[in-house]
């Protein structure tokens, strides 16, 4: 996808979705696509509701993120179906409460 079609497909969301874009979004396809461009990181979700895909960080630790998705390899050659990326390399995706989906990079 262009850069400027990404960049329009934000700004229409960002108006129906009340969210504000900040900084240049590479869209993606997979893990390979967002290591290739040198943005490195993880293809995912612009945000839980989008379909398109932009690499984004790798998870810090206290940030929030998905345990199924940390279950994934990284890089994933696939497309992912969360909007969080795994968490950075000798942390894992500890959940909030047991049986939560949701948890924090530690």
């Amino acid at each position: 996808m262009a850069p400027a079609l990404l960049l329009a497909f934000l700004l229409a969301e960002s108006t129906a979705g009340q969210f504000v874009v900040t900084g240049i979004l590479q869209a993606c396809e997979s893990d390979s696509d967002c290591q290739t461009s040198g943005h490195g990181g993880c293809c995912a979700r612009w945000n839980p509701s989008a379909s398109t895909n932009v690499c984004k960080e790798l998870g810090n630790e206290g940030d929030l993120c998905h345990v199924a998705a940390s279950q994934l390899p990284f890089p994933f050659s696939g497309r992912r179906r969360f909007w969080r990326c795994p968490c950075g390399e000798d942390m894992a995706c500890i959940p909030a409460t047991p049986g939560s989906m949701v948890g924090a990079c530690v």
